[in-house]
């Protein structure tokens, strides 16, 4: 029996467990990961994990650190692509909003409050 704990709490099994974690932890950050991704996370970080773990504590450590630097990277990346996303507007887009009747009605005047529209809408009915 104390055989069979003491296999238990190795660091190889430590590592998968560990493993594990990291992955589900990139998995839940980066909800884009297809499971071969996930499966290629976990392989990588049980591999570093055997390698640089010798001991539980060890493992544990650099584990939660793993799992520390997918959070912190995860906001980091998303202030990114929302940024991409919210991107300048293209010129075609520009041109449109400056030449037509009804890109002004369409974009600009559901952002004109109260007396301003009621001017914008006479002088578009006036056009």
């Amino acid at each position: 029996m104390p055989g069979m704990v003491t296999t238990w709490w190795s660091p190889q099994i430590n590592a998968l467990l560990g493993s594990l974690v990291v992955a589900a932890g990139a998995w839940l950050a980066w909800d884009s990961f297809s499971p071969w991704e996930v499966f290629l996370v976990a392989g990588g970080v049980a591999g570093f994990l055997i390698w640089q773990g010798r001991t539980v504590g060890l493992v544990w450590a650099w584990a939660t650190l793993l799992l520390g630097l997918e959070s912190l990277a995860w906001p980091i990346v998303t202030m990114v692509q929302i940024r991409a996303i919210t991107a300048e507007p293209t010129d075609e887009l520009l041109y449109y909003r400056e030449h037509s009747d009804r890109a002004l009605t369409h974009w600009t005047r559901p952002f004109i409050p109260g007396r301003e529209r009621r001017l914008l809408d006479r002088q578009i009915a006036n056009r």
